[in-house]
């Protein structure tokens, strides 16, 4: 999301179980996280956006469902990003000299369980050329024939013999190589890489 004068502002989450109780549930996530990104205060602050998303969907959760999530801000000028999680997966920091880091900072609980829960916010400075790859479950849980998953370790491994792939390129090739092992499963992925310097968001949501 970017509104003008403030730092671009994204989200990814992923929601617990299947059908139509889990779309819902993340309809009404999606208009939560756009709710608060209209109280522009928030807009550099993703520590108080996942509280304020978090309170609403406690409020109203009769089935205990819960989204986990990570929220970053932006500051191309500078390089600075602010990111803070509730129980989803960690980004992975793919720098410009090719080396690859999970980034495991501490994270907040799933969105929607405890509406007192807190976020703990985090701040790095990227360089020209980083890369921050953010993804959900459906990327490591991917199963081959033998019942295998794709796994983190495979997925770092695709990354480092692609150092000098960028944005959308970078995420055609993680797709291919997945593709290769989840053939026999239809799964959601979602893939998103924040490139340093250049303002843009690559997205890739295949099934």
């Amino acid at each position: 999301v970017t509104v003008p004068g403030h730092p671009l502002n994204m989200i990814i989450g992923d929601v617990s179980g299947k059908g139509m109780a889990a779309a819902l549930f993340g309809m009404v996530s999606k208009t939560q996280y756009r709710g608060q990104i209209a109280q522009v205060d928030k807009l550099n602050r993703p520590d108080e956006l996942l509280e304020g998303m978090n309170r609403a969907l406690a409020e109203s959760n009769p089935q205990c469902m819960f989204v986990t999530g990570l929220c970053a801000c932006y500051e191309p000028a500078s390089g600075l990003l602010r990111w803070s999680g509730a129980g989803h997966l960690a980004p992975l920091l793919l720098a410009c000299d090719g080396t690859v880091t999970r980034l495991q900072q501490a994270q907040g609980i799933a969105l929607g369980l405890d509406g007192q829960a807190h976020f703990p916010l985090h701040t790095m400075t990227l360089e020209p050329g980083d890369q921050v790859l953010w993804f959900t479950d459906g990327v490591t849980e991917s199963i081959d024939p033998d019942q295998t998953e794709f796994g983190l370790d495979r997925l770092i491994e695709v990354l480092q013999r692609l150092p000098l792939a960028q944005g959308q390129a970078l995420i055609e090739r993680i797709k291919v190589r997945i593709d290769v092992v989840a053939r026999c499963r239809e799964i959601t992925r979602i893939i998103v890489i924040m490139r340093a310097v250049i303002v843009r968001i690559c997205v890739a949501r295949v099934r």
